[in-house]
């Protein structure tokens, strides 16, 4: 939990270069896909207005922009001592170094989240700070979240395994178990901004 790295774009319908009007594979369709992934009209086109960001380079765009100038690698030594790690494994990390969000996620809501949820609902009130939007007080149809994680919030299950192997299922927390599935970073960034559009969570590795 402490690598993430939080990036929010706040996307609007706009005009920018026109996409193809059709796309098609040249080759047969596998037997995994289907006719309506083959044939996709891409002609929707969309502006980005907001960025939120969260990392090792600190928080907001201005903190990644002197981060990227610099070109130097953020990364710090990652703490062993749970006594986890495989001998000759990873030892720095591009952790979140800055962890007080208090200015975009009260702290009444906020212990209510996991970490990564707590950097999603942040960086999600950030991009619409930067667009000129603010945070909608109402409920919003047109606004969608779309998240990518590796793993979700692995401290958050790590826990309620713990919990649960250490002294019965009687135990588990339900607050644990609701950070536990991958799209409840989604979830609460969806109801801390009021989207009630479309709400999607990539978690494979690498889409995070």
């Amino acid at each position: 939990d402490f690598d993430w790295f939080c990036d929010v774009l706040y996307i609007l319908p706009g005009r920018v270069t026109p996409s193809p009007r059709v796309w098609r594979s040249e080759g047969r369709t596998p037997p995994w896909s289907s006719h309506a992934t083959e044939n996709t009209q891409l002609h929707a086109e969309t502006v980005i207005t907001g960025l939120g960001t969260i990392g090792p380079a600190g928080q907001g765009r201005d903190a990644l922009a002197v981060a990227l100038a610099k070109g130097s690698p953020l990364a710090t030594p990652v703490d062993r001592g749970a006594g986890y790690h495989r001998e000759g494994g990873a030892r720095l990390a591009a952790a979140v170094v800055q962890r007080d969000v208090s200015r975009w996620v009260p702290p009444l809501a906020a212990r209510r989240m996991s970490f990564p949820s707590k950097l999603a609902v942040a960086a999600g009130r950030m991009a619409l700070a930067d667009a000129g939007l603010g945070t909608p007080q109402s409920v919003q149809p047109r606004i969608g979240v779309y998240v990518a994680t590796a793993f979700g919030s692995v401290l958050s299950t790590e826990k309620l395994l713990r919990l649960i192997l250490l002294n019965g299922a009687e135990a588990a927390q339900p607050f644990l178990f609701s950070e536990c599935v991958a799209n409840a970073i989604a979830a609460q960034l969806a109801i801390a901004v009021c989207a009630r559009g479309p709400n999607v969570t990539l978690t494979q590795r690498e889409a995070g």
